[in-house]
């Protein structure tokens, strides 16, 4: 098992999956998300979504699934360490790890992916809560500073995304200059991508993290 916070975890739930589908997530360390997504990808048929998966009753076992795949990417070869630690404690096939910068772009990669995860470096205003060393490490101009780096990253990722794609913009923060405003610049920089859903999470003590959730579909 991995353990992910509730709000964390809807980054999964939200990218509307299909079976046989193939994600690309840029910023993954330590894996968890990505982990998340190969394992509800593993019990898709292809072109199957998740709901139509939960009206069946075939176990694991008794179905035909030819599972989609999962390219987890991050900065170091220490971060990658991590992601293929957990790769190989769950035990999923159809998930694999690499070294990449994402704020350089890769042209292999253009129009080939059906989901790009993008659970991007942030201030981390959400999880206070759980780490209170961000009140004094944290400051004003760093705020800035991450949503320029978001925006660099966003503008490789969208390239990866094949038509008819889906995007996801993800951050751990409740700061609306890394999280809404980004948002309103993407679709305003890039009107090929349409925006399906945005949520912003607030934290509730002993239940969940604050987390922004933005899902775009090319």
């Amino acid at each position: 098992f991995y353990v992910q916070d509730l709000s964390s975890m809807q980054v999964a739930t939200k990218a509307n999956l299909k079976g046989g589908e193939k994600v690309l997530d840029v910023c993954a360390a330590p894996g968890g998300k990505s982990l998340h997504i190969a394992e509800m990808l593993s019990m898709l048929e292809n072109g199957e979504t998740v709901e139509e998966r939960n009206l069946k009753s075939e176990t694991v076992e008794e179905r035909n699934v030819k599972s989609g795949t999962v390219e987890a990417r991050d900065l170091t070869a220490d971060k990658v360490k991590r992601i293929e630690e957990n790769i190989r404690r769950t035990g999923l096939g159809n998930i694999s790890a690499k070294v990449f910068d994402a704020t350089k772009f890769d042209e292999a990669a253009r129009n080939q992916y059906d989901v790009v995860v993008c659970d991007l470096p942030c201030s981390g205003l959400g999880v206070i809560g759980k780490k209170p060393e961000i009140k004094y490490r944290v400051q004003p101009e760093d705020l800035d500073d991450l949503a320029k780096l978001q925006k660099n990253i966003l503008k490789n990722a969208k390239d990866y995304v094949k038509e008819h794609g889906r995007l996801i913009f993800s951050t751990c923060t409740i700061n609306k200059t890394e999280n809404d405003e980004n948002t309103k610049w993407f679709l305003e920089e890039f009107p090929e991508f349409s925006l399906v859903s945005e949520e912003q999470i607030f934290p509730k003590k002993d239940e969940w993290d604050g987390f922004y959730i933005a899902l775009f579909e090319k």
